[in-house]
């Protein structure tokens, strides 16, 4: 599902070894997800 440019999308990722955190989740514009999805899930 392709969304416009502008409106927000949620970016979530796994971390750790699913001991039950859950991953990350975070809102972002459509422009920024993949700035942010790398700020949170390339620790």
């Amino acid at each position: 599902m392709v969304r416009p440019f502008g409106t927000e999308v949620n970016v979530q990722c796994r971390v750790g070894d699913d001991r039950g955190e859950g991953g990350r989740f975070a809102r972002a514009t459509r422009n920024d997800a993949k700035e942010l999805y790398d700020a949170i899930c390339m620790d």
